[in-house]
């Protein structure tokens, strides 16, 4: 993510615009779509690192809730994060779960979520909103310590031919490249094809890396770096 704005992502196949639109006013949707994409955006990027099966992510509420903030709606407060967990659970578009631990006496909660696999399969791509619709900076992020603060520092020093890496993506697509072995289940699948949600992991990873080395924003978009020329498909 950009330290400057947030790079979003929309879900192939589903119009969140006109879900909103058809639960809520036209003032909620227009103030609040952003905060959809950026909700299913957090589990997109948690995906590519949890360690939990079948790809759970655990949700970080407190982040969420400082970022999302809340509002009321017909004399009800609530928070954005949980209306928005119902809601795309209610479109049947993720799954949330909790787990409680105990360990000497202290009990921990875990709010868990998980976008179904059949909404993955068609994949995702980047969210550029209107012109006008300005997406709000998140705070500075001053936590990371140690070897990983280094690491962090070190990222301006890279450099990225980002136009390469996602000509790579699409050809790889194109020709069904075939990829590393994975557990599924308790079947080993040895042969494994770049398809349609391998290829938006990979794209959305690039686009990561561009963000972390800080690469030019492109003015007024509210992107994170230019968009380079693609090759091979581009409708997921």
């Amino acid at each position: 993510m950009s330290s400057t704005v947030p790079r979003l992502y929309q879900l192939n196949g589903i119009c969140l615009k006109a879900l909103l639109e058809s639960r809520y006013t036209p003032v909620f949707t227009k103030k609040n779509l952003w905060k959809y994409h950026y909700f299913l955006t957090n589990i997109l990027h948690k995906r590519r690192e949890t360690t939990l099966p079948k790809g759970w992510v655990v949700l970080n509420v407190k982040k969420l809730r400082k970022a999302l903030g809340n509002s009321k709606l017909q004399g009800k407060s609530f928070q954005f994060v949980d209306k928005i967990r119902e809601d795309l659970y209610e479109w049947k578009i993720l799954l949330y779960k909790y787990t409680i631990t105990t360990h000497e006496g202290l009990v921990r909660k875990k709010s868990l979520a998980k976008i179904k696999d059949e909404v993955l399969a068609m994949g995702w791509k980047q969210w550029v909103p209107n012109l006008h619709f300005k997406l709000p900076a998140p705070a500075k992020d001053n936590t990371t310590q140690g070897v990983y603060q280094q690491i962090k520092k070190s990222l301006k020093h890279l450099r990225l031919d980002a136009g390469a890496a996602l000509d790579f993506c699409d050809t790889a697509l194109q020709i069904r490249l075939k990829v590393k072995s994975k557990m599924e289940g308790w079947m080993l699948n040895q042969d494994r094809r770049v398809n349609t949600e391998i290829h938006s992991s990979w794209i959305t990873a690039v686009d990561a890396l561009q963000d972390a080395i800080k690469l030019p924003l492109v003015s007024g978009l509210g992107l994170s770096s230019p968009i380079p020329k693609r090759v091979g498909p581009t409708t997921f």
